[in-house]
């Protein structure tokens, strides 16, 4: 027994050796909220890169941000904007893309990429402020992004809001949303119809403390009426917003 010890010590020593991180550029590096907000504020060339969507950027994004997609087909194009010798802090809503975004990045020449932790829900959770396009801040249109302040000022300015918590993942959802489309449509002088993705528009959706979808709120001059969690009739809908006429 006392033979093999030394082979072993060595096999050992190998096995640690190559699983050891390298001091290439490929290594990932990665910081906290903390961490970024310093690299921001100390880098003068910094390129601050946010791989959402378009949709996700225009609903809060970090001052100085550029927007690419890391899922558009032209992000290999677009990213060729940005100075490979400079560094990149980028960042995605909670880490995903933006990790495989940086890898992409870091093996395609650029040498310093630095990612967000958590990403901007972790940035936002720590009470850092995000810029929002000003003619979206606190307006609502269609079924886009909603930030906080586009939310709270909506269901203030509209006499009655319904406001339906939805997920793309939802089956009720799915199954919900004709009805409301329906309701809309027959009782459009009666009620305006407010989508909130719950995924999408986090804030919001923590905000007002979501825990099931679907979600319906209505709201009768700023105030809360009526809240159901789950799939509900259209009758029951319909009776509930003519009740606040």
């Amino acid at each position: 027994m006392k033979k093999l010890l030394f082979p072993i010590l060595i096999l050992s020593s190998a096995m640690i050796i190559s699983c050891g991180g390298g001091s290439d550029n490929n290594t990932a590096s990665t910081g906290g909220v903390a961490a970024f907000d310093s690299l921001i504020k100390a880098l003068p060339d910094e390129q601050i890169l946010d791989v959402r969507t378009a949709e996700e950027f225009q609903s809060g994004y970090i001052d100085g941000a550029r927007n690419i997609d890391w899922n558009s087909q032209s992000f290999p194009i677009d990213v060729n904007a940005l100075e490979k010798s400079k560094p990149v802090l980028i960042y995605c809503r909670s880490g995903r893309r933006s990790a495989e975004a940086a890898t992409y990045l870091r093996n395609n020449g650029f040498t310093d990429v630095r990612e967000l932790e958590g990403g901007i829900a972790a940035w936002q959770a720590a009470g850092l402020p995000v810029k929002v396009n000003p003619e979206t801040e606190h307006s609502h249109n269609g079924d886009g992004p909603v930030s906080l302040d586009q939310y709270k000022s909506f269901v203030a300015e509209n006499k009655v809001v319904l406001v339906d918590f939805t997920a793309t993942w939802c089956g009720p959802c799915k199954i919900l949303a004709p009805r409301l489309h329906e309701l809309e449509t027959e009782m459009s002088d009666k009620f305006v119809l407010l989508k909130v993705d719950v995924d999408r528009d986090r804030p919001v959706a923590e905000f007002m403390n979501i825990a099931a979808m679907p979600t319906l709120v209505l709201y009768k001059d700023g105030q809360i009426t009526w809240r159901n969690e789950g799939l509900v009739d259209k009758s029951l809908i319909a009776d509930k917003i003519t009740s606040v006429q």
